[in-house]
């Protein structure tokens, strides 16, 4: 999503929704465009992004696939 004015790296969930990472920095798992992963997450309340392509999360378990 990085080609939207203000989006970086989204995570694609396989149902298609898209969510928005707010603790990117802090992932053990670098992100890599198309890599498969398992994430457990919640969803962040009152927060706005510029990007507004989906949800805005904080990725509390991430793991290879």
């Amino acid at each position: 999503m990085t080609g939207l004015d203000g989006c970086g790296m989204m995570v694609e969930l396989s149902n298609g929704k898209r969510v928005e990472i707010s603790n990117i920095n802090e992932l053990t798992i670098p992100p890599i465009d198309g890599v498969k992963v398992w994430i457990s997450y919640h969803e962040l309340e009152n927060m706005v992004s510029i990007c507004m392509a989906g949800e805005i999360v904080k990725i509390d378990c991430i793991s290879e696939r």
